[in-house]
């Protein structure tokens, strides 16, 4: 075009009349969408306001968007077939491609929303307007060759303006009530759980699952099979156990369960006895378990004492949340997706990723109003799994994992989806996958068992058929095996291993999982031995070696009912720890005339729930809880004539057993032969058969040449042993192999400890402390060596690091006070004294062991650090006495109140049970600032 064409329509003007007045137009809107977008990023928070100005976003984009279409495509080919000025042009392109960037994003999110997986396109909408604003700019002093700032400076003042009576209303507005119900009976404890302002919840709000489920389909489908949505009372087994509680001491006292298990049912003021003649067991809030809101409206985390140990609130949300509006259910959706990021921080905080959040309910201590008695420790993932080396927080475990874990990476692992709120197409598996196989069983949902199977109990142990042992000595089986000779009496070793878990085997509710070895010798088809099998009622043979734990009551009967008011002492706990082992042994004689081979198989079997329980819940008729094999092994040995020492290649045809081709139950097996013996020593340290585990360790050291593992366990036996020379030596060969070893620095301090070189021990100490900073035994040990030392106010901040992370520490408040007492501070030692006594066992609890032990010889056997099986057959299981009371659909409920149930009171201070801050000590007389008080007590501790 001709420079005199081009002049002509700078003469006119570049934009046609109704142009002119278009942008005009134009300016208001975009005036009005420049605060309102300012006001959205600032003042981001679920309000009314907010959301009104969230729409009027959408709003102003649509109006401005089709005029700015109109403009633009009409304006843009004038200018780029008529005008030369290339600076003008690009800034045009440039402009237009920006707000095209910002409809097309903004449309996408509001479509697919502004999750964090779509976080490059909210960065692009965000961004796509101040840097067209600048090309705006650009492109008129490039056309123009001004730019007009006084006018520019007007629309800035007005969007100023507007923005600062947006900024004024918000203020003024006043945050909605959120606690709506207040009727009912508003004291929870015994649970540690409160409300937001201690008044009560909407229940019909608090679990509107159906709501959550809208926009999170696939987590609600795998929520609804897991035993979180079955932990109230429409969990059979769980309200039987409350039912029976409540005939027995009381409404009141069920509230110490209701925190974790029957959330709706306590926030809506219907958990006590006030409500018990209004309240049904079938009703809408009984029947809800643990709700999505249960846990995603959870505002603050008190402390890790347990017992739901958290705050919760009705949570804020979008408008129409509950509308039975079809349309307004899609406006609330829309703003969900255009504003994600509120939607993520009112139900996903960021405390809900810490194991310390799973411990509000899967740590528990059963306090004195509860159990009339004294306070005890109840099941405790958190500190078994805090205290581990798969926490990484642990020096002093047998074996650390390649990576740390924390409870999310096993029970809460990524799944394949695509729902609102994925991030690169995975989830948090909301099943929870962990042990319980009852709960699907009485719904008959296979898949579900499969999934925990395979997911969690298949694996988790291994099993080893290890050795015999002959003359005093211990012969292994593999990759070499040993024959057996007619008439010989045979001692079979079988070592049980932790292996994907980060708290002990079994945890939990461990005094009702069943959990035991399953043991079989066999010559041809004649049986030698059986242990651990179920008989024709399917009870478990008593005289089983049991992976479990058994609890006596006050009244000195088991406790096997799960009523947690009864509890007074273990009898036994036979858990296994992270990455440790346990040993059973056996003992069996093969027959004179044996020929052939014997097949020795052991396997490590779990149900959730004794046939007994099954019974209590569903009456005789109740169905078949289903049994897991999670490991097994088998290895067969010929039987010779001859030297049983000359022992034969371990191949198909040297056995007269196809089976003894098939893998073995420990996976290190055949490879790592130092594993299998270490896996015996740790068995037999922790048994308490210092001889037995010494040996097995100096094989290790010898096998494993290159490892420190041999030697650091032999110093460990050495140590228990009281040989403190030999642990000497031990430590310096695991230095030697392993230089710097944190593992071994601490056990060398043990050592220096006792040999009474605290300053060597302190620096051992020190440097573990440097690698391990939350390792409680380090810290506890720093304090112990500085009192032996002297160095009382020094002890002082690493009692006090130990309380923060367990304010229930026994052996640092046997420290703190020992320490206060040295230092002349009485009264602040009188206060951890108590702490000390209240969390102390009580010495005399083994005193009702006594009938138990005599009348029951299996459990008594079972509760003896080393002991033998040696039955050759199953044991008869009696029925317990209660079992000729249950009728035909298990336990009934009496719905009466006890004579004697106790009013309750929570007498706790406020706040939460973490070391209190210590006030600004004084100056010594050195200049020096002399160690503050350490933390008092939270519970009001009787004299």
């Amino acid at each position: 075009m001709s420079m005199k064409n081009e002049g002509a329509i700078r003469a006119k003007g570049v934009l046609h009349p109704w142009q002119r007045r278009l942008y005009g137009l134009l300016l208001i809107p975009l005036g009005l969408m420049a605060a309102n977008s300012i006001y959205l990023v600032a003042f981001t928070k679920i309000s009314t306001f907010y959301m009104g100005m969230l729409l009027m976003h959408l709003v102003l984009g649509v109006l401005i968007a089709i005029p700015f279409l109109v403009f633009a495509f009409t304006h843009g080919p004038r200018m780029l077939a008529n005008i030369r000025n290339r600076k003008a042009k690009a800034a045009g392109i440039t402009i237009v491609t920006l707000a095209l960037t910002c409809i097309g994003t903004g449309v996408y999110m509001a479509l697919e929303g502004a999750t964090l997986t779509h976080r490059p396109v909210y960065l692009s909408h965000v961004f796509a307007i101040p840097l067209a604003l600048i090309a705006f700019i650009l492109h008129r002093r490039a056309a123009v060759h001004k730019l007009h700032f006084k006018r520019l400076f007007q629309w800035g003042g007005a969007v100023v303006a507007f923005l600062a009576g947006m900024a004024v209303l918000h203020k003024l507005e006043k945050p909605p009530q959120r606690i709506v119900n207040r009727s009912g009976d508003t004291q929870f404890f015994l649970s540690s759980a409160e409300t937001f302002d201690q008044g009560l919840l909407d229940g019909k709000k608090f679990a509107a699952n159906q709501y959550c489920q809208e926009c999170h389909p696939d987590s609600f489908k795998r929520w609804e099979k897991g035993a979180h949505r079955f932990s109230s009372f429409n969990n059979p087994f769980y309200r039987r156990s409350v039912e029976l509680m409540a005939d027995r001491v009381g409404r009141e006292k069920t509230k110490w369960c209701a925190g974790c298990h029957d959330p709706v049912v306590l926030f809506t003021g219907q958990m006590g006895k006030a409500t018990m003649e209004s309240f049904s067991y079938d009703q809408f809030e009984a029947q809800q378990g643990l709700a999505c809101m249960a846990c995603h409206s959870i505002a603050e985390m008190k402390d890790v004492r347990g017992n739901g140990g958290y705050v919760v609130e009705e949570s804020k949300q979008y408008p129409f949340a509950f509308t039975k509006s079809k349309a307004l259910k899609e406006v609330n959706k829309l703003l969900i997706r255009m504003e994600p990021s509120l939607h993520r921080q009112t139900f996903m905080k960021p405390f809900m990723r810490t194991p310390e959040f799973c411990a509000t309910c899967h740590k528990v201590g059963l306090l004195p109003p509860l159990n009339e008695y004294h306070w005890l420790r109840g099941q405790n993932h958190y500190d078994l799994w805090q205290d581990s080396g798969v926490s990484g927080f642990a020096v002093r475990s047998f074996y650390d994992p390649p990576q740390t874990k924390a409870c999310r990476d096993c029970h809460l692992p990524l799944i394949a989806s695509q729902e609102f709120g994925n991030r690169d197409g995975k989830l948090h598996d909301h099943l929870f996958p962990a042990a319980n196989t009852a709960l699907p069983a009485f719904r008959g949902e296979k898949d579900t068992i499969e999934d925990i199977r395979k997911k969690v109990l298949v694996g988790s142990l291994s099993i080893d058929v290890f050795a015999i042992k002959r003359d005093g000595k211990t012969i292994p089986l593999g990759p070499t095996l040993p024959a057996v000779k007619p008439g010989e009496t045979v001692d079979a070793e079988v070592v049980i291993r932790t292996r994907t878990l980060g708290h002990p085997y079994t945890n939990g509710t461990a005094d009702s999982n069943e959990t035991w070895v399953e043991f079989h010798a066999k010559n041809g088809e004649r049986n030698l031995m059986e242990s651990g099998t179920l008989d024709e009622n399917l009870r478990l043979d008593p005289a089983a070696s049991k992976l479990g734990q058994l609890v006596i009551a006050h009244d000195g009967t088991a406790m096997d009912r799960r009523q947690p008011q009864d509890i007074h002492v273990p009898l036994y706990n036979n858990a296994i720890g992270p990455g440790a082992a346990r040993v059973v042994h056996y003992r069996f004689k093969v027959p004179a005339d044996a020929k052939g081979s014997v097949t020795l198989s052991a396997s490590a079997n779990y149900r959730k729930f004794s046939r007994d329980y099954s019974i209590f819940v569903h009456g005789k008729d109740a169905i078949p809880l289903p049994v897991t094999r999670i490991s097994g092994d088998t290895v067969t040995l010929a039987v010779s004539q001859g030297n049983p020492d000359a022992g034969f290649p371990r191949t198909p045809s040297a056995l007269a057993d196809p089976q003894s081709t098939l893998p073995r139950g420990n996976p290190d097996y055949p490879d790592r032969q130092w594993i299998r013996w270490n896996d015996y020593g740790i068995g037999l340290l922790l048994q308490g058969d210092l001889k037995g585990a010494s040996a097995a360790f100096t094989k290790v050291a010898e096998i494993a040449k290159d490892k420190p593992d041999g030697p650091l366990n032999l110093a460990r036996a050495k140590i228990n042993e009281g040989d403190l020379p030999a642990a000497k030596l031990a430590l310096a060969e695991a230095e030697t192999r392993r230089p710097g070893w944190p593992k071994t620095a601490f056990f060398r301090s043990i050592v220096s400890k006792e040999e009474g070189r605290l300053d060597d021990a302190l620096a051992d100490l020190e440097r573990v402390d440097r690698k391990f900073p939350k390792d409680r035994v380090v810290l506890n040990q720093r304090a112990r060596v500085m009192y032996l030392a002297g160095r009382y106010s020094d002890a002082l901040p690493f009692i006090d690091r130990v309380l923060a992370i367990d304010g229930e520490d026994l052996a640092a408040h046997y420290n703190a006070m020992l320490c206060l007492k040295a230092l002349g501070r009485a009264e602040e030692a009188a206060a951890e004294e108590k702490w000390y006594r209240f969390f102390k066992d009580d010495e005399s609890s083994r005193a009702v062991l006594a009938e138990y032990r005599r009348t029951h010889p299996y459990d008594n056997r079972e509760s003896l650090p080393i002991h033998v099986h040696d039955d050759p057959v199953p044991a008869k299981a009696a029925p317990p006495p209660w079992i000729a009371e249950i009728g035909p659909k298990g336990y009934a409920y009496q719905a009466a109140v006890p004579p004697n149930e106790m009013v309750l009171h929570d007498d706790r201070p406020a706040g939460a049970p973490r070391p209190f801050a210590r006030p600004d000590a004084p100056k010594t007389a050195t200049g020096k600032k002399a160690a503050g008080s350490v933390p008092v007590a939270v519970l009001q501790i009787p004299e």
